[in-house]
C-alpha cells in the first residue's frame, strides 16, 4: 500500500501498486486539508502526516482516515522531515527562509515555532539525518538544481558541501544499503553520510531534466520513497517508477528501474511503510520513521 498527495488537490490518497504490472489500484481518498495537501510522511505509531499547504501547519491522520491532530507551524507548510533517530520534533518549510518546528507529545504533533537558517544557505526545503544524526539539509526547488550541506539544529546555521546538483529536492534514509537516496529533476543519486561523497545519478527513463509538467506546477519525478527492503518508489507528473534494487543493492543501476504508468492527477510526494523483510534498525519506532517520504519531501515553491 502507498500514501500519496496528488498535484492540484487538497486530498491525501490510499491504493495498492501491483510490482508485477507496475500499475496502481484505484486510489482511495483517506484525509483532506483546507487548503491543499503536500509532503507526506509516516509519523509516530504509524501515522501520516502530511504538510497543509496554506492552512500553515501539520495535519496528523490514521491510516484509515481518522483525524488525530493539526500543528500550527505558523507558516506556510510544504515538504516536512523527521529525525529517525530522535523523533520528537516534526520540520516543515515555507520555501522561502524559514522552517516551522513542531514538537511531537504523547505521540501526537503539536503547535510549533519558526526558525530561519543562516550561514551558507538559508532557503532550506528539506533535512535529512545520518544513522549517527547527523543533520543534512535541501535547498531544491520545482525543475532547478539544489545545495546539500549540513546543518546545526541548535543554531540553524548551514554549512553548504555540494551547489547546484540536480537530487537537492527529496532525500531519504535507506536502511537496506546504509546510504541517502536523492531525488530531483528526473534524477536518482545516493550520498554516503560516513564519507560525505555522492554516487553517479541516474535519469530515469523518459525524464528531462529542468522541464515541468503540464501547467509548470511540478518537475518530473522529484519526489520518492524506499520501504528498506530494496524497493523505492519515484512520483511526479503523471508517473510513477518502480525500482527493484533488491538483488543488486544498487538504486543507481538503470536495468532495475520498472516502465512507468501513468496516475490519474500526478503526484506530489509519496511514501509507504516497511516492507516485513526490512532490515530491523534499533527498534521498530525508528525503521517507521526513518522511512518517510520526504521528503524526501515535496511540496515545492509554487
Amino acid at each position: 500500500m502507498i500514501f500519496y498527495t496528488q498535484n492540484g488537490s487538497p486530498d491525501v490518497f490510499s491504493a495498492s501498486y501491483n510490482t508485477t504490472t507496475n500499475a496502481l489500484a484505484a486510489a482511495l481518498t483517506i484525509a483532506y486539508t483546507q487548503q491543499g495537501a503536500d509532503g507526506i510522511l509516516i509519523g509516530p505509531n504509524s501515522t501520516l502526516l502530511f504538510g497543509g499547504e496554506t492552512s500553515n501547519g501539520v495535519y496528523q491522520y490514521t491510516q484509515t482516515g481518522t483525524e488525530l491532530a493539526f500543528g500550527a507551524g505558523t507558516s506556510s507548510s510544504y515538504f516536512l522531515s523527521i529525525d529517525q533517530n530522535n523523533p520528537s520534533n516534526v520540520y516543515t518549510f515555507n520555501n522561502a527562509g524559514s522552517i516551522a518546528v513542531l514538537p511531537v507529545v504523547g505521540g501526537l504533533i503539536t503547535n510549533g515555532a519558526l526558525q530561519v537558517p543562516s550561514g551558507s544557505d538559508t532557503n532550506v526545503s528539506d533535512l535529512f539525518w545520518s544513522p549517527s544524526n547527523t543533520a543534512y539539509y535541501l535547498t531544491g526547488t520545482t525543475g532547478t538544481t539544489g545545495d546539500l550541506g549540513t546543518i546545526d539544529l541548535s543554531t540553524y546555521v548551514t554549512t553548504r558541501l555540494f551547489a547546484g546538483i540536480a537530487t537537492a529536492q527529496d532525500a531519504v534514509y535507506d536502511p537496506f544499503t546504509g546510504l541517502i537516496v536523492l531525488f530531483g529533476d528526473g534524477e536518482v543519486d545516493t550520498f554516503d553520510p560516513s564519507t560525505n561523497t555522492l554516487g553517479t545519478a541516474v535519469t530515469l527513463p523518459g525524464a528531462i531534466a529542468g522541464t515541468t509538467c503540464a501547467g509548470g506546477q511540478f518537475a518530473q519525478l522529484d519526489a520518492g520513497t524506499v520501504d528498506g527492503a530494496g524497493h523505492a518508489y519515484v512520483a511526479g507528473c503523471g508517473n510513477l517508477y518502480y525500482i527493484d534494487y533488491s538483488a543488486t543493492g544498487n538504486i543507481l543501476s538503470a536495468s532495475d528501474v520498472a516502465q512507468s504508468v501513468a496516475v490519474p492527477g500526478g503526484m506530489k510526494d509519496v511514501v509507504v511503510f516497511p516492507a516485513e523483510s526490512a532490515p530491523e534498525p534499533s527498534s521498530v519506532a525508528l525503521m517507521l520513521i526513518g522511512l518517510a517520504g520526504l521528503a524526501i519531501a515535496r511540496r515545492r515553491k509554487r
